[in-house]
């Protein structure tokens, strides 16, 4: 065996480096996004105020409400990611509870509010479960039951559970969500599938603004009251 560990040991300790790289660089990546969340909510105000400060007249009264539409975007996407995490923690808690668990609200409580990091969050929780199911009931039938819960709410998350709340939250069609969620993660992977709902909620708030903007200053008539068009009064 020395002859053989020798000569694969440098491979070995290649893929176990790139393999805790890895590790530390999705770790990184997930923290970035609730700081990212925190800083907006922090900081949105004061740069909202600064940016509508620069513009005159009804820009400003245009830009004002193109922020505000998009910040009631984001704000209805929060809340239905909120209700999403409660929904899946209720389904696991009783799911668990048919298999017995003992910690079954606990890990309800964890994988709903794990729920709101996408496909890291759900992974982990799901074999932390397994794993405590095993070592509870000392067999690996009931790791295999609690992993068949997990799935199917899981899968019942991915496709009914997030487009049905978030998609009425931010005004989109169910399966536009799913789409555009699944079309997002195949481009972009995990960041794709991240921002890709708030990014859709922004830009349905967005692209008629500006496409009536581009109506307004191309048309021959006066342009709407509250566009950067219309004259300063």
């Amino acid at each position: 065996w020395a002859p053989w560990l020798t000569e694969r040991t440098p491979g070995l300790l290649a893929g176990a480096a790139s393999s805790v790289v890895g590790l530390v660089t999705t770790v990184l990546d997930l923290l970035i996004v609730p700081a990212f969340w925190i800083f907006f909510r922090q900081e949105g105000p004061a740069v909202k105020a600064r940016l509508l400060l620069r513009l005159p007249g009804a820009r400003r009264a245009w830009a004002e409400r193109v922020i505000a539409g998009m910040d009631e975007a984001l704000r209805g996407f929060l809340r239905g990611q909120a209700t999403v995490c409660a929904v899946v923690g209720v389904l696991l808690g009783v799911g668990l509870g048919l298999v017995g668990m003992k910690l079954a609200i606990v890990m309800a409580v964890a994988s709903g509010l794990a729920t709101f990091i996408p496909y890291f969050g759900p992974l982990l929780s799901a074999v932390t479960a397994v794993l405590l199911a095993i070592l509870e009931f000392g067999d690996v039938s009931h790791g295999l039951l609690v992993a068949a819960v997990y799935a199917a709410v899981y899968t019942l998350e991915v496709f009914v559970i997030t487009p049905r709340i978030i998609g009425h939250r931010i005004g989109l069609h169910p399966l536009v969500v799913m789409v555009v969620v699944l079309a997002a993660g195949q481009l972009l992977g995990i960041w794709g599938i991240m921002f890709a709902v708030p990014a859709a909620a922004v830009l349905r708030v967005l692209i008629p603004e500006v496409w009536a903007l581009f109506v307004s200053l191309t048309s021959a008539s006066p342009p709407p009251r509250g566009y950067p068009g219309e004259r300063d009064g």
